[in-house]
């Protein structure tokens, strides 16, 4: 692709990103979501969250926890647009990974922008990076892994620094959303890579 035509990659991924993604309404995943963040903000509870002053551990925490933050700088619960936040960046993160893991795949940049542009502009991708639910920082978390292990697979150097992110972005994607990613993302790429 000629440098002439990279100026295309940002305006698509803030289109489908961040672009009135406050005109979708609240699915109960993503009120569960807000409501659990609400809870964490009133009552100081970071390490055992509630919804509706009930325990809630049915979701892994870690997304409920990093919606607080911006819950928390918008001084509100009720500001879709920060609260769905933390869905964008991970949706941003989610198309770097899948480029990186393209390029080293492929060798190719062409072949890497075009898997990029497909990701972003597929309709999957643009529900999840505007719904702040716990598939998108699951789902990022574990291509982020992919990344990295494939990395460590093809380097000759560095695979240590590479192994370490990989088990950090796998703790972080089982913190997301338990063992979903590892079954559906992290043992069909295993089995195609081995085959």
């Amino acid at each position: 692709m000629q440098k002439k035509y990279l100026f295309i990659l940002p305006v698509v991924l803030f289109i489908t990103i961040f672009l009135y993604n406050d005109l979708l309404t609240v699915n109960i995943m993503e009120a569960r979501n807000f409501i659990t963040a609400r809870e964490i903000i009133q009552d100081g509870s970071w390490l055992l969250p509630t919804m509706n002053g009930e325990l809630r551990i049915a979701k892994p925490p870690l997304p409920t926890r990093i919606t607080t933050v911006p819950m928390m700088l918008a001084g509100t619960d009720a500001d879709l647009v920060a609260n769905r936040i933390p869905a964008g960046i991970c949706a941003l993160l989610l198309a770097l990974f899948t480029f990186l893991l393209a390029r080293r795949v492929s060798g190719n940049g062409w072949i890497a922008t075009t898997t990029l542009l497909v990701l972003a502009t597929s309709y999957m991708f643009l529900w999840s990076a505007r719904k702040n639910e716990w598939d998108i920082y699951a789902v990022t978390a574990m291509a982020g892994a992919l990344w990295a292990l494939l990395e460590a697979f093809m380097r000759k150097k560095g695979k240590n620094r590479y192994f370490l992110v990989f088990s950090l972005f796998l703790g972080f994607s089982f913190l997301s959303k338990g063992p979903v990613a590892f079954g559906v993302m992290l043992v069909p790429f295993l089995a195609s890579y081995c085959l």
